[in-house]
């Protein structure tokens, strides 16, 4: 099944794309004329133009998709809003709850995606909402997490906000290592993230790199 994509907005030949240097950003859909809550989403190296994050941040329940997204990054001391030019995601009520945001620009981390095989450390990064963090460094919540299969279960939750975010694998000594998953939030079967290797969000990547290439700026 192909992935759901809109164009929010085409592509400016004439704008200048901005260089990201924080690998973690604010998402917000609006639907209607109301923006919905805050989330996060993040960047890693293999994809500096696509920002990975939750389906439930950029659209409702079933899958539909907002009139426009709002993505911030902090940059030079401030906060800088970026350009969105489409977004992507699995279609349907039980479809993984994965997205990507793509952006008129690039983003320089050395964030790394990977798979977990085996119970590890893991940290959560994102922006809980109320907080605005003065020197513009995401929260990271330490807990463990387990793979089951697409999903991991992890120990600990984030807090509200930070669904979208990456869960990194840490080492012995809290250096990070790589992102293994995207932070979904809290159910009653407990805090849990999606695998971030995963052809869903590749596929979805895909869609929303080709669409915002096409000559006519429309989706396929």
């Amino acid at each position: 099944m192909s992935p759901f994509v809109k164009v929010l907005h085409s592509p400016s030949n004439g704008a200048i794309p901005i260089a990201v240097e924080s690998t973690v950003v604010r998402v917000q859909a609006r639907f209607g004329n109301v923006w919905a809550a805050w989330g996060s989403g993040f960047f890693i190296g293999q994809w500096p133009s696509s920002i990975i994050t939750a389906r439930h941040v950029v659209a409702l329940p079933q899958g539909v998709a907002p009139k426009d997204v709002n993505v911030e990054a902090f940059i030079g001391g401030a906060w800088v809003r970026l350009d969105v030019t489409a977004i992507a995601f699995p279609e349907g009520g039980a479809a993984p709850d994965i997205a990507i945001v793509r952006i008129q620009g690039t983003c320089t981390t050395g964030l790394q995606a990977a798979t977990m095989d085996e119970p590890c450390r893991v940290e959560i990064w994102g922006y809980p909402l109320g907080i605005r963090h003065p020197a513009g460094v995401p929260v990271a919540v330490g807990t463990r997490a387990q793979p089951r299969g697409r999903r991991l279960r992890l120990e600990n939750p984030g807090r509200p906000g930070m669904s979208g975010g990456p869960v990194v694998a840490i080492s012995d000594v809290g250096v990070p290592l790589a992102a293994v998953g995207i932070y979904l939030g809290t159910s009653p079967n407990g805090a849990a993230a999606h695998v971030l290797i995963d052809d869903a969000l590749f596929a979805a990547k895909d869609a929303a790199l080709n669409a915002t290439a096409a000559p006519t700026g429309k989706s396929p």
